[in-house]
């Protein structure tokens, strides 16, 4: 059986399907890799600052995009969906590479911020 795919929206097709009915263009045996592509690769994450309050977490966000350093908001989805209740820290994780700048330039709130 001879699968087709298309080279815009990377569906596959089997059979008879000769041309993609969503993009109109015609199928290829074979994907040739995207430039577009992300490679992902696996990244340790530490913590870099926490808290309960949502003004510093906004503030400690601001303060990482604008030093462009990537961070993942761990707990976020748990504390927004029980508001001032704080059941859980948001904790800012950022990957090793960046532990010491992120550190360095959230310093000061995280001497204002001890839990």
């Amino acid at each position: 059986m001879i699968i087709l795919f298309c080279p815009k929206c990377k569906y596959e097709y089997v059979k008879n399907v000769t041309k993609c009915p969503d993009c109109g263009v015609d199928l290829v045996e074979e994907l040739t890799p995207d430039e577009d592509v992300i490679t992902l690769e696996y990244n340790e994450l530490i913590t870099v600052f926490e808290s309960l309050n949502p003004v510093d977490i906004a503030i400690s966000k601001s303060i990482l995009e604008d030093a462009n350093i990537p961070y993942y908001a761990k707990n976020e989805a748990i504390s927004s969906s029980f508001t001032g209740l704080g059941f859980a820290a948001i904790e800012l994780q950022v990957g090793i590479k960046d532990v010491e700048a992120a550190l360095e330039i959230l310093k000061d709130l995280r001497d204002d911020n001890k839990l």
